[in-house]
């Protein structure tokens, strides 16, 4: 790991359940966020689990002439581990340097699959993606997938939880089948290439579903999944947190005006310097909404950053609002509540993996506290979750 400390809360399962029981009770809600591991019971590998089949398909294309297009794409069970010689040798040095490249990540290795074309004389080429290719992959993996009991625990838990947003970048729609069954219809909002986070009102008017990868037919695989994100975004997911608009000026000008006063420069005034600008202060965060991550490894440096930024601007607004209220008393307003995120990690590699991105972003020690942090099957956490909230025992 990079860093010489921990400084998230790591907690046993029973700690971490009566912490989350505790923030409810206090008037927070749960903002879950769900990855892929959520949805491998009902027969959906992760990303990490699609590398090694994808990359068995593109040597495929590569050397055995397979052509996705006239066959469509092998089973799944077929996927023994891609030769070593990596890329085939022989094969155009454009085309095998993005195949090297595509190595490891499966969104890099589908995207260069929908790219694939066919030469006259039968050899492969680089085109334009063919989004067929990819929706025809989205249905090869969800096709016979039905929503296990994750899925319906978290469902069961959306009212007494205070669950009315869900993130998910998961592409199926087994979320939106298991609140389906308990009667509450999800808004999903698709996330697409050229897409930015739902303004957090539409958000709040019903309950949500963001799908941060798209849905099965519009897969987001290409390599925007690897781009920051961009303040618009972090300022809509901290809004998602803070329950109520996110004022980007609250927590970035006028901050930055309040710390650095500039020093007058007309003649007679040498040496004084200006006082702080007279602030209104920024719009009271509301119903705080912690984050309840589930089935992700972190291993998505993009949303990674969006979790990191939006908890950072949050804390820098809570840094402004105590400034102001000690400079104005009479309007002085209650302080933002910090989120906290409820990490379930499924083995100990996972929370490796956690600090390890966590130092990788910077985050600092008062930050990483805002991390709660433990080791549980993610359906396990939610059956007690639900049991000690609620007081009612279901089964699968």
């Amino acid at each position: 790991m990079g860093g010489t400390a921990m400084p998230y809360r790591r907690l046993n399962t029973g700690d971490l359940v009566a912490r989350i029981i505790a923030g409810i009770t206090d008037g927070r809600g749960l903002i879950p966020l769900v990855g892929s591991g959520l949805s491998v019971e009902s027969g959906i590998p992760t990303g990490q689990g699609l590398q090694p089949y994808l990359e068995h398909v593109l040597y495929r294309c590569l050397n055995d002439g397979l052509d996705l297009d006239r066959t469509g794409w092998p089973p799944l069970t077929d996927a023994p581990a891609a030769p070593a010689v990596w890329p085939a040798p022989g094969k155009e040095a454009p085309l095998a340097q993005e195949a090297a490249r595509a190595r490891g990540r499966w969104n890099d290795s589908l995207g260069l699959l929908s790219r694939l074309e066919r030469r006259a004389d039968g050899q492969p080429w680089l085109g334009k993606p063919d989004s067929k290719v990819i929706d025809s992959f989205g249905h090869l993996l969800t096709r016979d997938a039905r929503s296990n009991f994750g899925h319906a625990m978290l469902a069961q838990l959306a009212r007494a939880g205070r669950i009315r947003t869900v993130l998910t970048t998961n592409f199926d729609d087994l979320l939106e089948d298991a609140f389906r069954r308990v009667r509450l219809e999800l808004e999903v909002y698709d996330i697409t290439t050229s897409g930015s986070l739902p303004d957090h009102r539409m958000v709040a008017a019903s309950p949500a579903l963001i799908k941060l990868h798209g849905t099965r037919v519009g897969i987001r695989a290409d390599h925007t999944l690897d781009h920051a994100p961009d303040r618009s975004d972090v300022y809509t997911f901290a809004s998602y947190l803070c329950g109520a608009r996110f004022d980007p000026d609250s927590a970035i000008f006028h901050w930055s005006s309040l710390r650095k006063p500039q020093a007058r420069g007309a003649a007679g005034n040498a040496g004084r310097r200006r006082a702080p600008r007279r602030l209104a202060p920024p719009e009271p965060l509301t119903l705080t909404r912690d984050l309840l991550v589930l089935g992700f490894g972190g291993r998505d440096l993009r949303i990674m950053q969006l979790v990191v930024h939006a908890i950072n601007v949050i804390m820098s607004q809570r840094v402004l609002q105590r400034v102001l209220s000690r400079a104005d008393a009479p309007t002085r307003r209650p302080l933002a509540a910090i989120p906290r995120v409820h990490w379930i990690c499924h083995t100990q590699s996972d929370v490796d993996k956690l600090q390890e991105t966590l130092d990788e972003l910077g985050a600092s020690p008062t930050l990483q506290r805002c991390f709660w942090v433990t080791v549980e099957d993610a359906q396990v956490l939610l059956h007690e979750l639900y049991t000690t909230l609620t007081g009612t025992v279901l089964t699968p």
